[in-house]
């Protein structure tokens, strides 16, 4: 080998040249070679801040390479974005949280914009199950497009995952919804809640009116006063409070919104959104399964 061609090789395993692909066939191949070096040595590199971040859990488990791709090559392939890497050398929190919604994105087929963005983890209630949120609004219609796909999802939903439904509360105008929503909830009536979109975009009724919603009650077969009552309780007014704080805290700024495991949000209603799910329930799956 050249001396000044060793000389380089030994460089940039060190972390230190730039390759020059000019002089000739052999040197060519020597620099191929010396590029596979340099991304080696990037990917110890990353090695190294990931497991330096094992126990930074809350910021998204980026100490668990194994879980993300195949093997730890699908992580390090979405380290090697030029972007990421100078913010990966420094431990920058948010470069690892992006690193991973990346490194999620292309495992759910390559598109970045397929997965909006982690949000802050947050607490799941399922027992041990996968827990999926579907955060909607009655009065939104792209809610209402989506809501068919998620009730043929959920006919076929794995036995580990646990689905929910979650109104938001992003200005007041839609407590009605919320309040609509707690209420056939507290009556067992959820089976109501397809009507209650379509009383929205087929029936084209007012739902914030009271009146309106007391008449569309006893329509369904309930007891007005009985449902009237419920509906303007503390017990509902207090459960709006709460999903107010739930659409803050889960970072919700568009409806339709599916955040899955209290981590991974999905933005928006495409053919992709349910493959999307079941690719990001099992990433979560087998996130848990690492940890255990």
């Amino acid at each position: 080998m050249p001396v000044d061609l060793e000389r380089r090789c030994q460089a940039v395993d060190g972390g230190a040249a730039v390759i020059d692909d000019a002089g000739g066939d052999g040197e060519a191949l020597l620099a191929g070679e010396v590029r596979a070096r340099e991304r080696h040595r990037r990917h110890r590199h990353v090695r190294r801040v990931l497991a330096g971040h094992r126990h930074r859990r809350e910021h998204g488990s980026l100490g668990q390479v194994d879980v993300l791709g195949a093997g730890p090559s699908g992580l390090l392939e979405v380290a090697d974005d030029d972007d990421l890497l100078p913010l990966l050398a420094r431990g920058d929190q948010d470069a690892l949280r992006e690193l991973e919604r990346r490194a999620v994105a292309r495992g759910a087929g390559g598109d970045l914009r397929r997965v909006h963005r982690l949000i802050q983890p947050q607490p799941v209630s399922a027992s041990g199950r996968i827990e999926v949120l579907d955060f909607f609004y009655y009065g939104c219609g792209y809610c209402n497009e989506l809501r068919p796909r998620l009730e043929s999802w959920q006919k076929r939903k794995p036995e580990d995952v646990v689905f929910r439904h979650m109104p938001v509360l992003r200005r007041e105008s839609w407590a009605p919804s919320a309040k609509l929503f707690f209420t056939l909830q507290a009556m067992n009536a959820e089976r109501l809640h397809g009507v209650a979109y379509a009383s929205y975009h087929e029936d084209d009724l007012d739902m914030r009116q009271e009146s309106v919603i007391a008449e569309w009650a006893s329509r369904q077969g309930m007891d007005a006063e009985k449902f009237m009552s419920i509906y303007r309780s503390d017990e509902t007014r207090q459960k709006v409070e709460r999903a107010r704080k739930i659409t803050a805290d889960y970072e919700i700024q568009a409806t339709p919104s599916l955040v899955v495991d209290g981590k991974y949000l999905i933005e928006g209603s495409t053919p992709e959104t349910i493959p999307l799910l079941d690719s990001v329930i099992q990433l979560a799956r087998e996130q848990r399964a690492a940890n255990k």
